[in-house]
């Protein structure tokens, strides 16, 4: 009703965004499966960055680089859910510098012994994703963080190989 009312306003920008919010509400609350398609999981990061582009307007730029194989890859690769979008929130909210990047990387080898399981600073969620990739396949998986100041900051997820199929 809401996106209506903003429709008939013309007030497009609202309705994009009620959209989208809906569908990332949604997303959260429906099919409590542990695993999703990476793909599924890029369509709920894609819902997250609508609705903050609402808030931060042009500065946020956001776009997914897909291998040689395509998108189509994506349907059948699958990962747990919920640990795309906190490294996307983590990135708009925090940004990273050097520093901050040899913090938290200091806190994800630390979560692997089980210390520092109550965070109450930066990066308390990629800490949790970090946390459960772990729980779930081992010490061997999980997340570090590279950054080149002045230049950008990438985060490596290591997680086995599963489709679909297997």
């Amino acid at each position: 009703a809401i996106r209506g009312d903003a429709l008939m306003a013309g007030l497009g920008n609202i309705s994009d965004t009620l959209e989208a919010l809906s569908a990332y509400f949604a997303y959260s609350i429906s099919n409590l499966e542990q695993y999703a398609t990476v793909m599924e999981e890029i369509h709920n990061v894609s819902d997250y960055i609508t609705v903050q582009k609402y808030r931060f307007g042009d500065s946020l730029k956001f776009s997914v680089e897909y291998p040689d194989e395509g998108p189509e890859y994506f349907e059948t690769l699958r990962i747990p859910r919920f640990v795309l979008q906190p490294i996307v929130e983590n990135a708009i909210y925090h940004g990273l510098s050097w520093e901050t990047v040899e913090m938290l990387n200091q806190k994800l080898v630390l979560a692997e012994g089980g210390r520092n399981a109550v965070q109450k600073k930066k990066g308390i969620a990629l800490v949790n994703v970090n946390s459960r990739i772990k729980l779930l396949f081992g010490h061997e998986y999980g997340l570090y963080i590279y950054s080149t100041e002045g230049v950008g900051t990438d985060v490596k997820m290591t997680l086995p190989l599963t489709t679909a199929d297997s």
